[in-house]
């Protein structure tokens, strides 16, 4: 500009920056979320990654805990199959015991252990050196000297026993028995005390068999979980595994043993078990298993035997509840 001799110029004018924007995809729609602002959403996909994985796991949640809840209903109700193991004998149900009448010495035998024997059946013979030598010195006819020499024959006991009413009792009927002893060719020679037991005799039944029965003997807390009526498996662990080796029975009696000398003693200790149970068995059962070995059945008395006893009826509510009570 020229006009009072001063020269302006004036300075160019620059363009502004040109401005560049960088765009970045949304990312939301891949991850399944609703866009922003409410637009459209991916077909399938309902909640976000967080939330869908946080569903599910409160689905895998609830599923257990009603497995949970049905597996204790379960457990709590069921009844339990438990076991009570016994070790047991095969035994003849009733033994009778053959007692000498007068003391003597064993000089004649007349049966041997698995003979049948009948009511009044002669069985042996002692001899007794006192009774010879009063009867030599004594002159004539001694009724009481003959009365002791004809107790010296053993005899099987008569048909029936009679009670003091002149009644017989059926539970005393005696119609023969088994022998049991096996060492009577030993004990000959022997001498017999008044009293004496001679020889043992299985009691024949109605059939004209010997009823069996095993008999196991337990502690208190064991014997007291075999109740009357609860099934049993018996296995007659003497048997080779080749041949039948088990049978059924049912629990007929539980109680304390009678005599310490009824209960076995292993290597000469005491056996501190005093309570005893009783286990019925099959007689078919016990000929098939025991039969067809060499000694007669009914000499198989000490015949070992696993005793299980089942028991079916208890739950676990009721087994808590038990020792619960046993504990406070």
């Amino acid at each position: 500009m020229q006009g009072d001799g001063i020269s302006t110029r004036q300075a160019p004018v620059r363009a502004a920056p040109r401005a560049w924007t960088l765009t970045v995809p949304d990312t939301s729609q891949a991850l399944g979320a609703p866009a922003a602002g409410g637009g459209p959403q991916r077909p399938g996909s309902r909640f976000s990654g967080a939330e869908g994985a946080e569903r599910a796991g409160r689905r895998i949640l609830r599923a257990v805990g009603w497995i949970g809840v049905l597996a204790v209903g379960v457990a709590l109700t069921v009844p339990i199959t438990r076991t009570v193991e016994l070790d047991g004998q095969l035994v003849p149900e009733r033994v009778m015991s053959v007692r000498a009448a007068e003391s003597g010495l064993l000089t004649e035998i007349h049966v041997a252990a698995g003979d049948t024997v009948r009511p009044g059946q002669l069985l042996a013979r002692l001899r007794s050196p006192e009774l010879d030598e009063a009867t030599r010195a004594s002159t004539g006819h001694d009724p009481t000297l003959l009365a002791r020499r004809a107790r010296l024959d053993i005899h099987a006991p008569p048909w029936s026993e009679r009670r003091g009413d002149g009644n017989t009792d059926p539970a005393s009927l005696w119609r023969g028995g088994i022998v049991l002893t096996e060492d009577l060719e030993e004990q000959r020679g022997a001498r017999i005390d008044a009293g004496e037991a001679v020889l043992g005799l299985a009691v024949l039944g109605d059939d004209e068999h010997v009823a069996h029965v095993v008999r196991a003997w337990a502690p208190e807390r064991e014997a007291q979980r075999a109740r009357p009526g609860m099934p049993a498996r018996l296995t007659f662990t003497a048997v080779p595994q080749e041949r039948p080796r088990q049978a059924s029975g049912v629990v007929r009696r539980v109680a304390l043993a009678p005599e310490s000398g009824d209960r076995p003693e292993a290597s000469g200790e005491f056996n501190p078990a005093r309570w005893r149970v009783e286990v019925d068995v099959d007689p078919d059962a016990v000929a098939t298993i025991v039969g067809a070995a060499g000694t007669p059945t009914e000499l198989r008395a000490g015949f070992s035997v696993e005793v299980a006893v089942v028991e079916r009826s208890e739950t676990l509510a009721r087994t808590l509840a038990s020792w619960g009570r046993a504990r406070w």
